[in-house]
């Protein structure tokens, strides 16, 4: 017989697995969006322009074009924050990345196709980035901070998904196709003192796994 305990614990899991679910639909449509811009002849020449990268050594080594960042913040180097990024959306996921390596509880006060701000959820901490795209320039990047914290951390980062887990460790999943999803869970709690689910987890590795091998990974 199932006790009034594990039916709370049902719904608790269900509760996240949905909220899980909606924020990877909103990111996957979002990817969706910027995957038609590219393939489109227009997108092509507005990537080669705002978000694209030049080969102009003799080795064929890449280098950015006008300082974009062409992926998104490398968490090994906080500098690549404060480039120049050709969107909003780019930018926040570089935001979003930031704090969930330091923990951040933060929220956007203003999200514009021209300028974004970010400040801490504590109304005492001051915490803020401010990015504009300025007159002549064709990227967004911060150009105001303040990025002393004194709000407690968050180590259940709503901005942490499948979604994310999939983009920033694809290369993981595809060199270890058997890593387990348990296994991953853990790392991701020590590496990232982030809570990540097991659904998560597991979701991150098979859509992997299915954009390798197809549905014969399920």
């Amino acid at each position: 017989m199932v006790t009034l305990d594990e039916m709370l614990r049902a719904e608790v899991v269900g509760r996240e697995i949905r909220q899980d679910t909606i924020r990877d639909e909103e990111e996957n449509a979002n990817e969706v969006r910027e995957t038609r811009i590219r393939s489109s002849f227009f997108g092509s020449l507005y990537m080669q322009f705002f978000g694209g990268s030049s080969c102009d050594s003799d080795d064929g080594s890449g280098t950015k074009s006008e300082g974009f960042v062409d992926e998104e913040y490398d968490m090994e180097d906080d500098d690549t924050l404060f480039e120049q990024f050709v969107d909003q959306v780019k930018l926040k996921k570089a935001i979003d990345t930031y704090n969930i390596k330091y923990e951040r509880d933060i929220k956007y006060v203003r999200n514009e196709k021209e300028r974004v701000r970010a400040v801490c959820k504590d109304d005492n901490c001051k915490w803020f980035i401010y990015a504009k795209r300025l007159s002549g320039e064709t990227g967004l990047q911060i150009r105001k901070w303040h990025l002393d914290y004194t709000y407690i951390p968050v180590y259940d980062n709503k901005t942490l998904t499948s979604t994310w887990l999939r983009r920033h460790y694809m290369k993981k999943f595809r060199n270890s196709p058997n890593y387990k999803p348990s296994d991953f869970k853990k790392e991701m709690s020590l590496k990232l003192g982030q809570r990540v689910s097991r659904w998560q987890a597991w979701k991150a590795k098979a859509t992997v796994l299915k954009a390798i091998y197809g549905d014969e990974a399920e």
